[in-house]
């Protein structure tokens, strides 16, 4: 599942009507986007304790992007004043912090003074959507882990039972083979069809037995008669 970042537009006045074109452009991609979550704020030093966009901030999990016309600095500092969490992070259009350490909360800060155009700003913040999908997939940890799912005992145990079964059925069909190929007497090709569970078949002096029982049994009915 995609992670989507969360991204906070502070609500204060583009300072000329080229400003106000690029912050529509901005909302209009953003909104829908399957990557992005748009967070529109009033100024955060006019956010009260109480106030519903304080509350929203509030809400907010994970590494967050904060779009103003301000200098970043003011506005981090107006963040920590509210006592949220998270460290600046540098992006191309904000390269003088150092790189947070893994495991701490980023606050991507952009002022849209030093954006050239809407395009400028919707493609870094693609580049950092980029790198919390990647980001993500480490954490996962799949680089470690091993893709062959280890065999369970059922498995081990059902393995097992057909080899034993496989290896029974070729020591049978090696003993038949040595019965056929071999002239033995009838009393010692049946003691080594007992001793390997092979099924004895009826010798030909087990067939005449029982003709002559046959015979006999038709002669004790005649002489009844």
């Amino acid at each position: 599942m995609a992670i989507r970042l969360p991204v906070i537009l502070i609500q204060t006045r583009p300072p000329d009507a080229a400003g106000e074109r690029m912050v529509d452009q901005v909302v209009g991609e953003l909104i829908g986007s399957p990557g992005f979550d748009l967070v529109l704020v009033e100024p955060l030093a006019s956010l009260s304790d109480v106030a519903s966009d304080r509350l929203t901030l509030e809400s907010l999990q994970g590494d967050t992007v904060i779009l103003d016309w301000n200098a970043v600095e003011d506005v981090l500092a107006c963040w920590s004043d509210l006592g949220l969490s998270g460290s600046r992070s540098p992006h191309q259009l904000d390269l003088v912090p150092a790189k947070v350490p893994a495991g701490q909360r980023r606050v991507y800060l952009f002022d849209l003074r030093d954006a050239g155009s809407a395009s400028d700003v919707l493609s870094v913040l693609g580049q950092i959507q980029v790198g919390q999908q990647v980001k993500t997939v480490q954490l996962g940890g799949l680089g470690g882990e091993s893709l062959i799912r280890p065999s369970s005992a059922t498995d081990d145990a059902r393995q097992g039972s057909a080899l034993v079964g496989r290896e029974a059925e070729t020591q049978r069909r090696s003993v038949g083979d040595d019965l056929k190929s071999k002239s033995l007497p009838v009393s010692q090709a049946s003691e080594i069809e007992a001793r390997s569970g092979i099924p004895g078949i009826p010798s030909r002096k087990d067939s005449k037995n029982k003709l002559d029982l046959d015979s006999l049994m038709d002669e004790l009915d005649r002489s009844d008669l």
